[in-house]
């Protein structure tokens, strides 16, 4: 069989899960992960058993010397598995000179397509361009003598055009044109070029949909969940998932991977949506391996393990796509946060966590991942308490 190269990030669960999934599948993938701290617990993904072999990275651009030295003279091509906006980009970006020794996700098998459709502004005409609700975005320079003039009104969001360019934690509202100009000269100084202005949007809730386009399959594995909790609140992850058995709901999304498998694009996604009014408007796409990843297991949808069966021609229809609605899903580190600053309860958040199916970290007969974060943020807590009691100290 083609072997599995994972290629993420060793503190984030989207390449943990990925590990699971394809372990639990009876294949060892290989990863190369950035890291994400000098500390082996603050590389807690690449604790998994599941993996065959993890390569410590600094940087997205190391991998491509990992993969030519290791991957070159495989029988069989194996499969890359992006499973960060960084990878997905390194990957498409090179993907004339990688697709000799490696299969890959992508546009029609033509590089950097995919890199052009990673940007946001280009998602908002394609959306506009296939019928599909998009909010208004504009692009402004900051790199030019005068920043251009705004054409959407306020409030607004400023976020990176290309994720792969920033931060979501760059993201920005800005409620007037004072707050704008404030908030650009700090994105300036941080060292962005460009940034995306779009309009706000007063959203019902917020869905996230995330699985795989195959192309021998008239059908697509997804999921479809309504974020119930999310943080930070503005531009934050999700972090509660309840799941959509909504046929309305459902329709709407599916004509959106209609759409985005018109493109010619085979791979994971993960699709940020708003819900207002009832109706479906789409925020964001990726195209790589969801974060959300760890709510698959319960109902046993591995999209991403469905996606490297059809990138290697393996039939998929004997698999199940269909998903229930009795299961939840939990970031329960990032969840945690909205009872420590007081916006829930902890009473809701235990009662949440006892009806939990699927956890980002928590995975039976897999722990080693999990004690490693759980201990890791308890250190930190910890710490941060002793230097303030003793800054209380000295203060008396």
């Amino acid at each position: 069989m083609n072997k599995v190269i994972v290629l993420g990030g060793a503190g984030y669960h989207n390449s943990l899960g990925l590990a699971r999934v394809f372990g639990i599948n009876g294949i060892e993938p290989y990863g190369i992960l950035t890291k994400a701290s000098k500390h082996k617990l603050g590389n807690h993904c690449a604790l998994s058993k599941y993996w065959k072999k993890v390569w410590l990275v600094d940087e997205e651009e190391e991998a491509i010397s990992i993969l030519l030295d290791n991957f070159t003279k495989e029988d069989e091509k194996p499969v890359l598995v992006p499973g960060s906006d960084g990878f997905a980009y390194l990957i498409d970006s090179n993907y004339d000179y990688l697709s000799d020794y490696f299969i890959l996700p992508g546009i029609n098998h033509k590089q950097g397509e995919v890199v052009k459709l990673m940007d946001k502004y280009q998602q908002v005409k394609w959306g506009k361009s296939v019928g599909i609700n998009v909010a208004d975005a504009q692009i402004i320079q900051l790199d030019a003598e005068t920043i251009n003039p705004i054409t959407i009104g306020f409030p607004l969001i400023l976020k990176p055009v290309v994720s792969a360019e920033g931060d979501k934690k760059d993201i920005r509202k800005c409620e007037d044109q004072k707050s704008l100009y404030v908030e650009l000269e700090g994105l300036k100084k941080k060292g962005y070029k460009r940034i995306l202005a779009q309009e706000f949007i007063t959203k019902d809730y917020e869905i996230a949909l995330f699985g795989s386009i195959l192309s021998n399959s008239s059908n697509n594995p997804y999921l479809l969940t309504h974020e119930t909790r999310e943080w930070p609140v503005v531009g934050g992850v999700g972090s509660y998932h309840v799941f959509i058995d909504d046929p309305i709901l459902k329709k709407e999304a599916e004509r959106i991977l209609d759409q985005l498998k018109a493109t010619g694009y085979i791979g994971n996604f993960d699709i940020e949506l708003f819900v207002v009014k009832g109706k479906i408007m789409l925020n964001e796409i990726n195209f790589r391996n969801s974060g959300n990843i760890y709510a698959c297991f319960t109902n046993k949808v591995y999209y991403a393990y469905y996606s490297y069966l059809d990138l290697i021609g393996k039939d998929t229809s004997s698999y199940n796509f269909e998903y229930g609605i009795e299961t939840t899903a939990m970031d329960e580190i990032i969840d945690f946060r909205h009872f420590v600053y007081g916006k829930t309860s902890f009473r809701e958040y235990y009662k949440d966590w006892k009806r939990c199916t699927d956890f980002s970290l928590y995975f039976k007969g897999d722990i080693k991942p999990a004690l490693a974060r759980y201990f890791s943020v308890i250190f930190k807590i910890f710490t941060r308490a002793k230097s303030e009691k003793q800054s209380y100290n000295q203060g008396r």
